[in-house]
């Protein structure tokens, strides 16, 4: 990059910068001839200089999306560093911009989430909240890499989004289960022309078609159901070492997260999978036992040992039965005719489908949910 254009990004010299282009048409053009290189943009960022930022943006969009020899592009090094409003400015430019991936497969959340910058992690989920479950090359998400990073502001406010977005989402897909009828038809209309609704205009949605008790208490039951399959899919999430959030957070002793984790689990195994098992055999549990103990530890452990966290070797895995299996548990529908056989094949089988239907649009390839 030409000196005297470096100096101008430096120091936010607009001026400079259009002097240069009249001596040089091509003096933009030539920088993004280079594959991977750092750009004006991303200089700019680095300095913080947010006006220069929005004018060569503008003149040279393709500087947006262009990474740096370092696997970056500008709008992941303004989510690094924390300049918020960069970051709304070029997803002004490309709303695309939220899923852009970068070295690793890393979106603009992990990089927030690593450095953590709250305040850069509200816009991008106000704006993009399927970016809460994308994943890196190796299975990471956002509150992986937040534990990962020790930010411990940044995982509390991911954890209060997931559970947000997870009361809406539940909420909307448990609608569209509860009965279909010419009612429930002109609902889900409504929901699949909106991207994403907010949890009172779902629950108003609701309330407005008047439906009876029987059908109230069947949306009950199904949301209840819905809300535990979600929960499990995220928290208990495992890296490519088979590490979930609880692993990580006991390996780096962050002791104030493994009491995040565990509060919000009022009932063992419904929301997280306290005895989960890494890659190297071990639950939370063992993990505390195989590290340096400290004074801390013996809080800790009490209480893992409260929510029923066991070794891997205490795990009792019931032997194989010869008898006839009992059927699983699954959401009962009162006053439904009955499914087809005793594994109730045919109400799995709809909720699975109407899941995948609602979410695609909310959810695209690429995230957690893709794995199923």
């Amino acid at each position: 990059m030409d000196e005297r254009l470096i100096g101008a990004t430096q120091t936010g010299d607009v001026e400079t910068l259009y002097n240069l282009i009249q001596g040089d048409p091509f003096v933009l053009d030539k920088i993004d001839q280079v594959p991977f290189v750092d750009t004006p943009l991303h200089v700019a960022i680095s300095a913080n200089q947010t006006h220069f930022v929005k004018e060569i943006a503008s003149l040279k969009p393709s500087f947006v999306v262009k990474q740096n020899q370092y696997g970056y592009s500008a709008i992941h090094l303004a989510s690094m560093v924390g300049q918020a409003e960069i970051v709304k400015e070029l997803i002004t430019i490309d709303p695309k911009l939220h899923l852009l991936k970068g070295r690793e497969k890393t979106t603009q959340l992990h990089c927030a989430a690593m450095a953590g910058h709250t305040d850069v992690i509200n816009l991008l989920l106000d704006d993009c909240p399927q970016s809460l479950v994308e994943l890196t090359i190796w299975n990471e998400t956002a509150l992986h890499l937040a534990v990962k990073s020790n930010q411990l502001e940044a995982f509390k406010l991911l954890f209060e989004w997931l559970q947000k977005l997870q009361d809406i989402e539940v909420g909307a897909s448990a609608i569209l289960l509860a009965l279909e009828s010419a009612k429930l038809q002109r609902l889900g209309m409504q929901l699949k022309l909106a991207q994403f609704l907010d949890k009172k205009e779902v629950e108003r949605l609701w309330c407005s078609f008047a439906y009876s008790k029987r059908e109230v208490e069947d949306f009950k039951i199904i949301k209840d159901g819905l809300e535990k399959i979600k929960r499990e899919e995220v928290l208990n999430w495992k890296d490519k070492e088979s590490n979930t959030v609880l692993h990580l957070a006991r390996f780096t002793k962050q002791y104030e997260i493994i009491k995040i984790l565990l509060s919000k689990n009022p009932t063992p195994g419904t929301q997280l999978d306290v005895n989960a098992v890494n890659g190297n055999n071990q639950t939370a549990l063992g993990i505390l036992f195989q590290l340096p103990r400290e004074k801390e530890d013996k809080e800790i452990e009490t209480i893992l040992r409260q929510e029923g966290i066991v070794t891997a070797g205490q795990i009792i895995t019931p032997p194989p039965s010869t008898t006839a299996m009992t059927p699983p548990k699954t959401f009962g529908l009162k006053g439904h005719p009955p499914p087809i056989n005793s594994n109730n094949i045919m109400i799995i089988a709809s909720i699975l489908l109407a899941i995948t239907c609602f979410l695609t649009g909310v959810y695209p390839p690429g995230g957690v949910w893709q794995y199923d």
